[in-house]
């Protein structure tokens, strides 16, 4: 497992130098370049976690059994898309097409499926791992996102449509009232993703140091822990889901107006529209890891 996790830090290594370099190259298109700067960063990322599984081995002393091993053969294949990728750079006549068309190759090739692998085989252990799923699954949506706007690409988006999903999202409701709790959860977990509910902050703090979730929709004033102390207190905990909390009181105050400034968040005012939660909730989901 160890050698398997060194490798794929070397290719997201290789991955984010490529799209940097590849960002400026056409940095004539600021929409194309955007989006290369957001893959290199993204590669960035998942070097980190890559990083974080090598130190969590390391550190507890675990080395999972790998049931595969990563031969020259498919290494060399699966490195192929990614060296077409840095030749081009230094490729003057190099078209948006030829870039588009070696991503897809190299994005969605079993570089992808061994990355999974690893997280998969480790995502048991630590809440970190299910961050990992979740930011690949991220990365895969945002090169979705993109190809649906080139209409050259229609056999390339029909591919990644294909693709199994890494990740199913999950939110988070904290909430002490049933009937708003039940309405919140049936409304949201019917359109989002899965959703798992807390009566008050200190039930909910517990779910987090498991598990991560893509967005935590939370009341404000709940008996044992209010929904302040529970940002403060999880955002030690877990500091990727910082910006992931949306708020909803019956009234909004000074502190929390102050805290949502400050930290990015949202927060509707109770009675809310449905619908403004819904794109409230994707809004948080859609943000980049």
């Amino acid at each position: 497992m160890k050698e398997i996790i060194g490798w794929l830090q070397h290719m997201e290594q290789s991955a984010c130098e490529v799209y940097r370099a590849l960002s400026d190259r056409f940095s004539h298109d600021e929409e194309f370049s955007s989006f290369l700067s957001r893959l290199a960063e993204e590669e960035s990322l998942h070097f980190q976690i890559m990083g974080s599984a090598g130190r969590y081995l390391q550190e507890t002393g675990k080395n999972p059994l790998s049931a595969v091993r990563i031969d020259s053969t498919t290494k060399n294949r699966i490195e192929m898309p990614m060296k077409r990728l840095y030749g081009l750079m230094r490729d003057e006549s190099v078209s948006k097409q030829d870039v588009i068309g070696y991503i897809v190759q190299t994005e969605f090739s079993e570089w992808n499926d061994i990355f999974l692998y690893v997280i998969n085989t480790l995502k048991g252990y630590a809440r970190t791992f299910q961050y990992g799923a979740a930011a690949m699954q991220e990365h895969q949506r945002g090169i979705e996102r993109f190809l649906e706007h080139l209409p050259a690409n229609s056999s390339a988006i029909e591919d990644v449509r294909k693709l199994p999903r890494i990740w199913e999202e999950r939110i988070l409701i904290v909430e002490d009232d049933p009937p708003v709790r039940h309405v919140l959860a049936r409304f949201l977990g019917g359109n989002l993703g899965s959703v798992e509910t807390a009566s008050n902050g200190q039930k909910a703090l517990e779910k987090i140091k498991d598990q991560f979730f893509n967005a935590v929709v939370s009341d404000i004033e709940m008996p044992v822990m209010g929904g302040l102390e529970l940002y403060r207190t999880a955002t030690q905990i877990a500091p990727e889901i910082a910006t992931r909390f949306l708020f909803c009181t019956g009234k909004t105050t000074a502190e929390v107006e102050a805290l949502c400034r400050e930290n990015g968040l949202l927060c509707l005012e109770k009675p809310f529209k449905l619908h403004q939660l819904g794109e409230a909730v994707r809004a948080i989901m859609d943000r980049a890891f």
